[in-house]
């Protein structure tokens, strides 16, 4: 059942710092050519389907903007991160630390 009226306190989780320094891990992590290609490939693919031979046309209202690219790098980089990889492509995944 949901209750109104109930008084919640929120209190900080991070720090900036602690956002800044994971940003900075984040950035040490190594994306292969063939992933940025494959990136590039997808954002250009919203753009121009049919030359990528994707009948995909009347599903795409908006294609993606450029800095759509960074923003698939970086989320991919981050989640390499989480994984423990520390690679978004060609090497054996890690052991995640204890």
């Amino acid at each position: 059942m949901a209750v109104t009226g109930k008084e919640i306190h929120a209190g900080p989780v991070v720090t900036p710092e602690d956002i800044l320094r994971a940003r900075s891990v984040v950035n040490e992590v190594y994306v292969d050519d063939k992933v940025k290609d494959y990136i590039i490939d997808i954002v250009f693919a919203t753009r121009e389907p049919a030359a990528f031979k994707l009948p995909i046309e009347d599903f795409i209202q908006y294609a993606a903007r450029h800095n759509m690219s960074l923003s698939l790098s970086i989320d991919g980089c981050k989640e390499a991160h989480d994984r423990s990889c520390g690679s978004a492509l060609g090497q054996e995944p890690c052991e995640a630390p204890p």
